[in-house]
């Protein structure tokens, strides 16, 4: 199941109806910090959120982002947290719809459908995970852009003119995804494209070649 079936099958729970608020907020808005209780879970039905801690010389720490479909908290708090352990910040302008922590624990420890939903997401979750702490072992931004095109399914699954890879809309949420400035993936993407790895436009790529990209990691 997508994540976007299962975010909708909560939406139209029976527990949730009129148990949600939906609400917007601009970019590089600090939304939640460290220390404040749990009471919602986050589903973003818009833009892209990240969260961030900092070391102990003040610098940021980017440990996860959240885009479209993704949810927010609901894994510090089935854990055993009570309260944000990092700052919640926007990228961009997004919009959150939040559910009462209770009715989503509700739904997906009680009802046997929901459950095994929820763990499918979880899995699919750490696949997630895996794919941006590898992509991050890599020093440049070539190579973490080449990591991060190879690493898509749609290679395994498409060839030739099929084959099409698509970015985050926002080049700045993506440029956060691979730990890089906004300027350096811009000049990245287009020296790639003019040197044969792939066409560009807007944020989708096509004609891609998966040699050449393979040779640069």
């Amino acid at each position: 199941m997508e994540k976007s079936d299962f975010i909708n099958g909560i939406l139209h729970h029976p527990l949730v109806a009129n148990n949600y608020r939906i609400e917007s907020y601009k970019r590089n808005t600090i939304i939640r910090t460290p220390g404040t209780l749990i009471t919602h879970v986050g589903i973003v039905m818009d833009g892209y959120l990240k969260a961030i801690s900092y070391s102990k010389y003040g610098k940021e720490m980017c440990g996860s982002i959240f885009g479209p479909n993704s949810i927010i908290l609901e894994y510090l708090y089935l854990s055993g947290d009570m309260y944000y352990t990092y700052n919640l910040a926007s990228i961009n302008n997004c919009k959150i719809c939040w559910l009462p922590i209770e009715i989503f624990s509700k739904i997906v420890l009680d009802d046997k459908k929901f459950s095994k939903i929820y763990i499918q997401q979880l899995a699919q979750r750490g696949l997630e995970n895996q794919r941006l702490i590898a992509c991050l072992g890599y020093k440049t931004v070539r190579e973490r852009i080449a990591y991060w095109i190879l690493s898509d399914g749609v290679l395994s699954t498409e060839e030739g003119s099929n084959l099409k890879v698509k970015f985050p809309v926002s080049q700045e949420a993506f440029s956060e995804i691979l730990h890089v400035t906004r300027s350096s993936l811009n000049q990245e993407l287009h020296k790639m494209s003019s040197e044969g790895f792939f066409q560009i436009s807007h944020n989708v790529l096509t004609h891609i070649d998966k040699e050449k990209l393979v040779s640069e990691i």
